[in-house]
């Protein structure tokens, strides 16, 4: 992204999530388990959704993640 010029920010736990609200008009990057009680206006789920859940995983546990993932979406959400 950095190579493209996009602006983006990485939510991650270790530095807090205000993090991700530092530079507004950016693309933010959270995981699926760091989205909880956040909202964006778009939510892109990115590859790997026919692999959930993996093996050895529990099925009803990864199924509250993807919900909550999707909706953390307010206006539009794409799933690939």
């Amino acid at each position: 992204m950095s190579e493209a010029g996009i602006a983006f920010a990485l939510g991650q736990f270790s530095k807090g999530r205000c993090t991700l609200y530092s530079n507004e008009d950016a693309v933010k990057i959270v995981s699926m388990h760091s989205s909880k009680n956040l909202e964006f206006a778009m939510v892109v789920l990115v590859p790997g959704l026919s692999d959930i859940p993996k093996k050895g995983e529990d099925e009803a546990d990864r199924r509250v993640l993807l919900y909550v993932a999707m909706t953390r979406a307010i206006d539009r959400l794409a799933m690939t």
